[in-house]
């Protein structure tokens, strides 16, 4: 709890604040990536029910 209090204190403190995010920090947390293996773009749940992948359906 001590570390949040001293997050929010820096953030309250700061002028601005940049949040860097890519692709692959979600993965890490147990998010399905789009490319890979069991990826959004190939096995998307609506389209693999009907026996689509993602490109058939755009």
């Amino acid at each position: 709890m001590l570390e949040i209090k001293a997050a929010a204190n820096l953030i309250a403190a700061s002028d601005a604040i940049l949040i860097a995010a890519g692709a692959g920090m979600g993965v890490d947390s147990g998010l399905p990536d789009f490319r890979g293996m069991g990826g959004l773009y190939n096995d998307y749940p609506p389209f693999a029910k009907l026996g689509k992948n993602y490109m058939e359906m755009t």
